[in-house]
Formats: C-alpha cells, sequence, structure tokens
C-alpha cells in the first residue's frame, strides 16, 4: 500500500510541475502588426548605463506561447530584446528570442562580439516556462524552470548601446524579418546587473519578491515588471515604463477558475475582476490532459472593471469516474487572440474540499469512518508532512519555508492532489 501511494504521489508530482504557470494579469502578445511593448531607446533608458560597464547580466521571464502557426509569427520569435531599430537587428547588445523555426529557446549578448545559445527543451503552445538568461563574465547560460540547459564561453563588458538600439518585448524593433513577433504570454521580467546564482533563480521562479524586494529595490535589479497593475510599469526604482502597442494586451484579471464533480456531472466556476475586450470563453476538457476538446462557450462581459462569476457544467456520467478529468479555460478577444489559463484537474469525490491560505490547509467534509492520509511535499519531492485525517480540521504548516509544495489528500484508491505557494 505504501510503495503504491508513492508511485502514485511521484507521478503526480511530475505532472504538476509541468503545469507550473502563471496568474493573469501578464503581457498578452498578438503577433499582430501593432502587438509589441516599446521601452525606447536604450540610450535614454534609466540605470541601463552601468551594463556597459560591467561584465554581468541577469533577465527572466515567464513565457508561454499560443500559436506558433499564426501568420503573424515570425522566425526567430522574440520575446525581450535590445537590439537595432533601423539597420540590421542583428547589431544590438542582448537577444532573448527563439531559433529559426520556434523550436529552441535563445539568448544572445554582443559584447566584443556577438554569441548565443540554444535550450535544449522544445516550447510546448500553451505552456508556461520560466526562462533565465546569464552572462558571469566567462560564460553565458540558459535555464528553464530552474534547470541549466546550456553554457559557452564569454568574456569582456556588455558593448554600449549602438545609439540606433531599442528594448522591446514581444517583438525585436526592427521591421526585418516581420519583426520577428511572438504570439503568446509573459510575465514577472527582470533585469539585473549581476549574475544571479541557480538559488536566486530557483527564488525568482518561486518567489519574485524574496529576489526583488517588496519595494523591487533589491541591490543589481534594473528593472521589473509583473503588470499586476495592468500596466507596462517598471516597478523597480529605475522607473522605465513601457508603452504597450494596440495589439498587444492585459488580459482578464481572473480570480479563479475550479470545479465539482457531483452525481454525474462537473460544475465549472470562474471569477474575472476585470475585462478588457473580452468577446468570449471556452470550456476545454482532457481525459489525459493532452488531447483537448471544446464542450461549451460563454460569452463574456466585453469590458468591466467589476468581480462577475461565471458557470459552465459539464455531464460526464460516461467517463470513467475512477480517473481525474482535466479542464482548461480559453478566453477570446474580440480580434480573434485567444489566453489560456492554468489546467485544474478534476476528481470524482466525495465531499471533501480543501483550501490553502499559505500555510493553512482547511479540509472540510471528512468521513471518520474513512480515514484520510495528508501527505505534503516540496518542489525537491521530499515529504516535508504527513498526518492522518479523521474529521474536518485546520492544518498548520508553520515550518514550511518559502516555495512550491504540493498536497496530498488519499482516500483508498482517489488521490486529492494540488500544487500550493507558500509566500
Amino acid at each position: 500500500m505504501i510503495k503504491k501511494v508513492f508511485s502514485i504521489l511521484f507521478i503526480l508530482i511530475s505532472f504538476s510541475s509541468y503545469y507550473w504557470g502563471q496568474n493573469v494579469p501578464y503581457a498578452t502578445f498578438s503577433s499582430s502588426t501593432n502587438s509589441y511593448i516599446d521601452f525606447g531607446a536604450g540610450t535614454n533608458l534609466n540605470c541601463y548605463d552601468t551594463l556597459s560597464q560591467g561584465d554581468q547580466l541577469s533577465i527572466t521571464l515567464w513565457v508561454r506561447w499560443g500559436n506558433f502557426n499564426d501568420p503573424g509569427v515570425g522566425p526567430w520569435a522574440n520575446l525581450f530584446t535590445m537590439s537595432d531599430s533601423t539597420n540590421s537587428g542583428d547589431n544590438g547588445v542582448w537577444w532573448i528570442q527563439h531559433n529559426g523555426n520556434n523550436t529552441r529557446f535563445e539568448f544572445a549578448l554582443h559584447t566584443t562580439s556577438r554569441s548565443y545559445i540554444f535550450s535544449n527543451t522544445t516550447p510546448i503552445a500553451g505552456t508556461w516556462y520560466h526562462v533565465a538568461c546569464i552572462y558571469n563574465g566567462s560564460q553565458i547560460q540558459i535555464y528553464l524552470n530552474g534547470v541549466l540547459e546550456n553554457t559557452a564561453a564569454k568574456s569582456g563588458n556588455i558593448r554600449p548601446y549602438p545609439l540606433a538600439s531599442k528594448l522591446n518585448m514581444g517583438r525585436w524593433p526592427n521591421p526585418g524579418n516581420n519583426y520577428r513577433r511572438f504570439n503568446g504570454d509573459m510575465d514577472e521580467i527582470s533585469v539585473w546587473n549581476i549574475a544571479l546564482s541557480p538559488t536566486q533563480i530557483n527564488n525568482m521562479m518561486t518567489n519574485p519578491e524574496s529576489m526583488t524586494g517588496a519595494n523591487y529595490d533589491t541591490t543589481g535589479i534594473l528593472g521589473y515588471w509583473n503588470f499586476d497593475n495592468n500596466t507596462a510599469n517598471d516597478l523597480s526604482s529605475c522607473a522605465n515604463n513601457g508603452s504597450i502597442g494596440s495589439g498587444a494586451a492585459l488580459p482578464i484579471e481572473l480570480l479563479n477558475f475550479d470545479g465539482v464533480w457531483k452525481d454525474g456531472n462537473v460544475a465549472l466556476t470562474w471569477t474575472t475582476l476585470t475585462e478588457i475586450n473580452n468577446d468570449y470563453f471556452t470550456i476545454e476538457r482532457s481525459c489525459d490532459a493532452s488531447y483537448w476538446i471544446a464542450i461549451n462557450e460563454i460569452s463574456g462581459a466585453g469590458n468591466s472593471s467589476a468581480p462577475l462569476t461565471y458557470l459552465s457544467k459539464d455531464n460526464v456520467i460516461h467517463l470513467n469516474s475512477s480517473s481525474p478529468i482535466y479542464y482548461r479555460l480559453k478566453q477570446t478577444d474580440f480580434d480573434g487572440s485567444s489566453t489560456y489559463y492554468n489546467v485544474i484537474a478534476i476528481n470524482q469525490a466525495t465531499d471533501i474540499k480543501i483550501r490553502v491560505t499559505n500555510k493553512k490547509l482547511f479540509i472540510t467534509g471528512v468521513d471518520s469512518t474513512q480515514p484520510l492520509t495528508l501527505v505534503v511535499i516540496n518542489n525537491s519531492g521530499q515529504k516535508v508532512y504527513e498526518e492522518t485525517i479523521l474529521y474536518d480540521k485546520k492544518v498548520y504548516l508553520k515550518s514550511l519555508n518559502v516555495g512550491i509544495y504540493f498536497y496530498f489528500l488519499i482516500c483508498k484508491e482517489k488521490v486529492i492532489h494540488e500544487k500550493f505557494i507558500v509566500r
């Protein structure tokens, strides 16, 4: 029994890690002509002159592809790039982009010359990745989801900005190669004039404020954009705010997306705090979190600044009730651009419910005749808490450090599981 349970836990941890992601607001790029955020000429940016005085640079961001095949997408799709806006876009300072057929992430940097490296991972549409690009004076490095994927020897001070260099998100600032436009989402973008360590990269991925500071003024930070105030304003003291092109957007602010399985039906609910140009929602279902079908379409409110709650029901009596069913929410704007939100897994259960608030787990609906086992595991797969639950209770996890965790509530052959973050 113990061996079987922990085999289940290992599989679920691997699956949950795969679905790390971000909550809105974040920046969405449609790959249309005006889909970008522009920060202006590099020579005019506050604080960035410190880069050319040294040989260290770190850039971190979350990124998720929407549509690789959108007609506006260019080869070498750019994410966050400081390059020439008039002559050759390959004349610049740094490029965080993709390779020519958009099957790898690329980090390129110019010191005495231009060098670049690719990730080993091929990005999958609809999946969030945390990308960290590091220059430490002897190497350029690229990390995906906290794992070092590639390095190359590199030395010298970072080059001063050519006069025509501009900083752009969602494309490079040069009209060549269709502006190398990107279709998808980005969030939590940071720039530093220091080389972040692997531990610091992981902290930026799991709890950014532990690195940036509550006032975003940690030594070495040159820029930080989390889009949480529905602007492209830089939260750091350097205050380099972006101008949002008409084809880019900070989409609906989703408070939650959840579901309950009861009597052969799944009731799905979600609440938005704000909506901008929101045409409609699509509910998609999967039995394996790989192949998805659309099961319902719900009209959006268009534009709203007040909380709105939506409901969709799915009859699943014909499906295998012993396995989880996966759902995801797709939101489409009036211009046809769309955004996917986090995948949720719904288990046929029970009346058992679990709600997480930082270090507190609220468990209700427990039947004392069928005791449950609560297991909490950290992001490294280590068990940090275990308890037999006999009745409704509040579990305090005071000893947990900041980071990503997974809880598993085990009842006979059923497992209720979810990721949660301690901040």
